[in-house]
C-alpha cells in the first residue's frame, strides 16, 4: 500500500514538474513573440498553476510599464526631430540676412552706408543670439532632472529693471507702454536669472506683437502675486489661445528672423518650475499673459 502511494505521489511530482515545465516554455515563447513584434499582447495563462500566476502578473505589470516607457521616448524622439527642422529653419533665415548685409556692407563706398548696414547687422546678431538663447532654454527646461534653487526675490525691482532695458525699444516702436507698478517691493520665492529670463520673453513677445499698446501690470493679492503684460492684436481669430503655449506655435505674422515660436513655451515652464501659474486670454482685441506667484513666507 505503502509503495503504491509513493508511486502516486512520484507520478504527481513528475507530472507537475512536467507541466511546470511546459508552463515556463510557453511563457517564455510569449515573451520572445512579444519582444519580436510591435503587439500590445500581454501574457496569458493557458492553465493556472499555484506561484505562477503570481509571475505572469508582475511580468504584464513590466511589460505594460516598459511600453509606456517606451511610447514616451518616441515622443521625445519625435519632439527633438520637430525641433532640429524648426530650428534649423529659424537659424537659417537670419544667417541668410547676415551674409547679405555683409556683402552690402563690403561694398558699400559711404561712411552713411557703411554705418547703415553696421546697424542693421547688429541688431541680426541680437536676433540671432536671442534665438540661441531660447533654444538653449528649451532643450535644459525639457531634462527631467532640471530644478531649480527657489530664494527670496523682489520681482517689483526686477519688472521694473527689465523694462528700463527696453526703453530704446519702446521709443522706437513709437509705443509708451502703460505700466502699473507699486513702489513698494514685493518679495515671492522665485529664481532671479529665471524670472529676468520669463520677463524678458514677454516684453519681447508685446513688442512683436503689439502695435498700438503694450501693458504691464503688478498687483498685490495678498498671498498672491500677479504679473500681467498685455498688448493690442489685429486679429483675435488669427490667434489659438489654446495652443499659444505650445512649442514652436506661431502666429503667421510672427514668423520673422526674430522668432522661434519657443519665447512663450519657455516662459510656461520656467513659470511651471517656480510653482507659478500661468494663463493666456483674449478680450476685447487685447491679449494679455497673466502669471500668478505665492509670496514669500505665505
Amino acid at each position: 500500500m505503502l509503495s503504491i502511494i509513493v508511486s502516486i505521489i512520484a507520478i504527481l511530482s513528475i507530472s507537475l514538474n512536467i507541466m511546470q515545465c511546459i508552463y515556463i516554455r510557453d511563457v517564455y515563447n510569449q515573451i520572445n513573440f512579444i519582444n519580436n513584434h510591435e503587439t500590445n499582447k500581454v501574457i496569458t495563462k493557458r492553465f493556472s498553476l499555484k506561484g505562477t500566476n503570481m509571475l505572469i502578473a508582475k511580468l504584464n505589470e513590466m511589460l505594460s510599464i516598459n511600453r509606456k516607457m517606451v511610447q514616451e521616448y518616441k515622443l521625445k524622439e519625435e519632439a527633438l526631430k520637430e525641433a532640429i527642422t524648426n530650428i534649423s529653419h529659424d537659424i537659417r533665415t537670419p544667417l541668410t540676412s547676415l551674409d547679405g548685409y555683409f556683402q552690402l556692407l563690403l561694398e558699400a563706398t559711404s561712411e552713411v552706408e557703411q554705418e547703415r548696414y553696421m546697424g542693421i547687422i547688429q541688431k541680426r546678431i541680437e536676433k540671432l543670439k536671442h534665438l540661441l538663447e531660447d533654444m538653449f532654454t528649451y532643450m535644459k527646461v525639457q531634462d527631467e532632472s532640471y530644478r531649480l534653487y527657489l530664494e527670496p526675490c523682489n520681482i517689483t525691482k526686477i519688472v521694473c529693471e527689465n523694462l528700463f532695458l527696453y526703453y530704446e525699444n519702446f521709443k522706437v516702436k513709437g509705443i509708451e507702454p502703460k505700466i502699473d507698478i507699486p513702489e513698494k517691493p514685493i518679495v515671492i520665492e522665485g529664481n532671479i536669472s529665471v524670472l529676468n529670463r520669463v520677463i524678458d520673453n514677454l516684453i519681447n513677445n508685446s513688442l512683436n506683437h503689439g502695435n498700438d499698446y503694450i501693458g504691464v501690470t503688478l498687483l498685490d493679492e495678498g498671498d498672491f502675486v500677479k504679473l500681467i503684460f498685455e498688448n493690442d492684436i489685429e486679429d483675435e481669430d488669427n490667434i489659438d489661445i489654446d495652443n499659444i503655449f505650445n512649442r514652436f506655435y506661431k502666429q503667421d505674422k510672427a514668423r520673422t528672423v526674430s522668432s522661434t515660436g519657443l519665447g512663450l513655451t519657455i516662459v510656461k515652464e520656467l513659470v511651471d518650475a517656480m510653482d507659478g501659474k500661468i494663463i493666456a486670454n483674449i478680450s476685447k482685441g487685447i491679449f494679455s499673459i497673466e502669471i500668478s506667484f505665492m509670496k514669500e513666507n505665505c
